[in-house]
């Protein structure tokens, strides 16, 4: 039992790390998208 809340524990910060990477990249390449686009 324990072993398995550890497991979901990782799991759970994985996930977190992934999303917050993914956003970071999302708004990085939103913002290559304005400044490429004529004001």
């Amino acid at each position: 039992m324990k072993t398995t809340i550890k497991f979901l524990a990782y799991l759970l910060i994985a996930f977190s790390l992934i999303f917050i990477i993914i956003k970071e990249k999302i708004s990085l390449i939103e913002k290559s998208i304005l400044k490429a686009e004529p004001s």
